[in-house]
Formats: C-alpha cells, sequence, structure tokens
C-alpha cells in the first residue's frame, strides 16, 4: 500500500454487520469472524468520457465545485463498464452516447478520505444533437484541448496531456 497504512478500513462486516472483523495488511482484506466473508480493499471503478470536437473536450463541473472533469462516475456492483458509462452520461447529461473504444486506465486518488478510484477512460462520441446538465451536474462546456479550466483530478489531467491520439 505504497508504504502507507490505510486507516479506511472497516469497523463491521458489509455482510452480517458483525463487528468482528480481522485485518490482513499482508493481503489489504478483511474478514469476518462470524460468517467467514473475506473482502477485499480495492480501488473504486470508475468511468469517464473523453468526448473531443473540433479540437474543444466536453468538460463537466459538479455543484459545489470549482474544478471541472470528464463526464462519467462509478460503476455501480457487478456493473459492465460500457453500460455504466452509458448510465453516467445519461445521468448527467441526458446524451445518448457512442462508446469509440478505451483509451486508458488510471488509478487516482479522491474524496475527503483519499480513497483510490481505478478510472477507464473511454473515447466517446455523442449521439444526442442536444445535451443538457441534469441533477448531478452544475455545469458543462466546451473548452480547447489545449487551454482547460482547473481540473479536479490527477488523471484527467494525464488523459488531456495527451489528448492528440483521442482524435
Amino acid at each position: 500500500m505504497n508504504g502507507k497504512e490505510n486507516k479506511n478500513y472497516p469497523l463491521y462486516c458489509q455482510f452480517c454487520g458483525s463487528n468482528e472483523v480481522e485485518r490482513n495488511l499482508a493481503e489489504v482484506s478483511f474478514t469476518c469472524r462470524q460468517c467467514k466473508r473475506k473482502v477485499f480493499l480495492n480501488s473504486k471503478p470508475a468511468v469517464c468520457a473523453v468526448i473531443i470536437k473540433d479540437n474543444k473536450v466536453l468538460l463537466v463541473r459538479s455543484h459545489g465545485r470549482k474544478s471541472w472533469d470528464f463526464p462519467g462516475g462509478f460503476l455501480v456492483y457487478g456493473e459492465p463498464p460500457e453500460e455504466g458509462l452509458k448510465r453516467e452520461l445519461k445521468e448527467e447529461l441526458a446524451a445518448e452516447i457512442k462508446i469509440e473504444g478505451l483509451v486508458d486506465a488510471i488509478v487516482d486518488v479522491y474524496g475527503k478520505y483519499h480513497d483510490f478510484s481505478f478510472n477507464l477512460f473511454y473515447k466517446v462520441s455523442l449521439v444526442s444533437s442536444e445535451i443538457r446538465p441534469a441533477s448531478e451536474i452544475a455545469e458543462y462546456g466546451w473548452f480547447d484541448i489545449d487551454h482547460y479550466p482547473a481540473i479536479a483530478f490527477k488523471s484527467t489531467v494525464d488523459v488531456l496531456s495527451v489528448s492528440d491520439r483521442y482524435k
């Protein structure tokens, strides 16, 4: 775990609710002594849409945030990434999309507890002729691919820095 102990370990079993949770830091896992379920502390899977059109990139800003990011979000348990990306774009921008392919996969840190996310970046084109911010999104914008606003996550900056390969 990069030489640091993660203090975000569970106090209760997520399956039976028991507080008899035994940590195994060597495996980064937790075993419930009561129901015997073993759970690994994994990075949380997320999907992001890289949408570039006419040398502009589509970015979104969530309510309460000053920085921007690609549209997308976390996968629901057991959800295939492509289905999750389509769901997220419909939820955030009321948009129908066409997924053209996976362009990158990057682990990043997010949130006030510094959790890890495993981000899958997909090249995407819009099928919808119009988009509009839904409840999760304060606004969206098209920005010059080489001159964009403050970005929320390092992984997004990493993808933007090599954006010419996604055109």
